[in-house]
């Protein structure tokens, strides 16, 4: 915590300024990203969704 201070890094979305209502957009393009393939997480919108939800 004391790094993530020193260097200003955001605590989460809502500090980064990602508004709620952009929510699903921001989802659609994760899936989209080919990096989401190698996930060992199978990624669906619904636990895409959350995890942003859970970022903000």
């Amino acid at each position: 915590m004391e790094l993530r201070a020193e260097l200003a890094i955001p605590a989460n979305l809502t500090e980064l300024g990602v508004e709620r209502d952009r929510l699903d957009e921001l989802t659609e393009m994760a899936l989209e990203d080919p990096s989401c393939g190698g996930n060992p997480v199978e990624m669906t919108r619904e636990n895409t969704r959350a995890l942003f939800d859970a970022c903000m």
